[in-house]
């Protein structure tokens, strides 16, 4: 028995090593260049006005148009993280009760919830306010 924990500690120790090794020493591609990841938060586009996910909400919301998705390009030399293609997917929006669409949209995740992405122009503590109170639900 004891053996057998020494092996399993051994091997979860050398997991653990690869892996902090591979994280340290960062990605390269198959040509052995470095390749650069970057964090790509789902982005939305409506009347020229960049919205992005700020989490979900359970909230009723009300059908409103439709908008832009961006795609994720996240790995490679120049990894440009959410850009807008020249022939975007479209996706149905929703307003929620009390937040105008210039700075809050909704994005159906479930039949009974909605991803929320807030306008990149609102600030930031506006925008945590905004999110807590949809997370929150029903009022």
């Amino acid at each position: 028995m004891t053996s057998l924990l020494n092996g399993l500690l051994r091997v979860a120790c050398v997991c653990v090593m690869t892996v902090a090794a591979a994280a340290v020493g960062g990605c390269s591609s198959d040509t052995g260049e470095p390749t650069a990841a970057v964090d790509c938060s789902a982005q939305l586009r409506a009347d020229g006005i960049v919205y992005t996910s700020h989490g979900y909400s359970d909230r009723q919301a009300r059908k409103h148009a439709s908008a832009e998705e961006a795609e994720c390009q996240d790995v490679g030399s120049e990894a440009a993280g959410p850009v807008f293609p020249a022939s975007p997917h479209t996706v149905t929006t929703w307003t929620f009760s009390g937040y105008p669409p210039t700075k809050v949209l909704g994005v159906r995740s479930d039949q009974d919830s909605f991803a929320v992405f807030v306008a990149d122009s609102v600030a930031s503590k506006e925008r945590e306010a905004i999110y807590e109170d949809l997370a929150a639900g029903a009022p």
